[in-house]
């Protein structure tokens, strides 16, 4: 019931079965709605999931720059949306994640782990033996995104140069079309045994800038000058062509989108307006002159539009 819950498209239509329930719930249209609704902490404890896979939860808290308790309470929460799952051998992500991780925000930006991954320890001794060089490269190669092309003369045997140094010490791999890549562990241990450089479940910074008093009243006044003057447009417009009130005392969509273009206004700006005049007793319910009921401005709209 909590799964339906949290992901509300898996009960739309009705599921027959359970089986039929599994099997929504590892598709990319699904999953891509999940995403949209998960912390940046949860988004890097799902990459790093995705990446390592399959992992303990033990090794996975060592991965992430960020605070254990928010780890776990992250894990769980993906548990829960079955994002990840815990198999024999560990933590696995579904299948179609790390495609749709690809570009989101908090994500690490790694390339996925080798077939065969090399322990921590002897890469750390490996990058330790690099040239400046060559380890330059490397950074920028992983800060971009892990992939990079070396033209043959980079990469031939016997050449001399970081690219052939980083091939040789397998931290650079080739791939087909002269691409080349940097397994997600290398990347790993190069940022010292983290996914991502910064703590991801660190509140940001609040950009704040300092206003004189005198600005801030100049900006308030026009601000509200404008509200005055858009109040006005429109309830002077309704007062010979009302908009018909519906049956649930709301007004339609198509009548609210026609208020704005005639305002010049966003349609969320025009709805705060005309709920503001409906709550100050400038508009309200009535009846139009061929007996239907509408949205007119009232008495008291005429006595405030003509205050001296």
């Amino acid at each position: 019931m909590t799964l339906l819950q949290d992901r509300p498209d898996l009960a739309t239509p009705a599921p027959q079965d359970s089986a039929h329930l599994a099997s929504r719930v590892g598709t990319r249209a699904s999953i891509a709605r999940a995403l949209d609704h998960l912390t940046r902490t949860e988004i890097a404890v799902l990459d790093a999931v995705a990446l390592a896979g399959p992992i303990s939860p033990t090794k996975l808290v060592r991965m992430i720059a960020a605070n254990r308790t928010s780890i776990e309470q992250s894990l769980q929460r993906l548990v829960e949306l079955v994002l990840v799952w815990e198999s024999p051998g560990g933590l696995r992500a579904l299948s179609e994640v790390g495609g749709l991780l690809a570009h989101s925000t908090g994500t690490s930006g790694l390339q996925p782990w080798s077939r065969t991954p090399r322990s921590p320890e002897d890469l750390a001794s490996v990058l330790t033996g690099l040239s400046e060089r060559a380890r330059t490269l490397l950074t920028h190669v992983v800060d971009g995104g892990g992939t990079a092309t070396a033209s043959p003369e980079q990469r031939g045997k016997g050449a001399d140069g970081p690219v052939n140094e980083l091939l040789e010490a397998g931290l650079l791999l080739p791939r087909t079309g002269g691409l080349h890549w940097v397994p997600g562990e290398v990347g790993l241990a190069l940022r010292g045994g983290t996914t991502t450089v910064e703590n991801v479940d660190a509140a940001p910074g609040v950009m704040t800038t300092d206003r004189g008093a005198a600005l801030v009243d100049r900006t308030a006044a026009g601000a509200a000058f404008d509200a005055v003057r858009r109040v006005e447009v429109l309830l002077d417009h309704w007062g010979t062509d009302p908009p018909v009130g519906l049956r649930s005392g709301g007004l339609a969509v198509r009548d609210l989108k026609a208020a704005a273009r005639l305002i010049h206004a966003e349609v969320s700006t025009t709805a705060l307006l005309v709920e503001v005049a409906a709550a100050a007793g400038l508009l309200a319910l009535g009846i139009d002159q061929d007996g239907n009921s509408a949205w007119l401005p009232t008495d008291s709209y005429d006595a405030w539009a003509w205050w001296p």
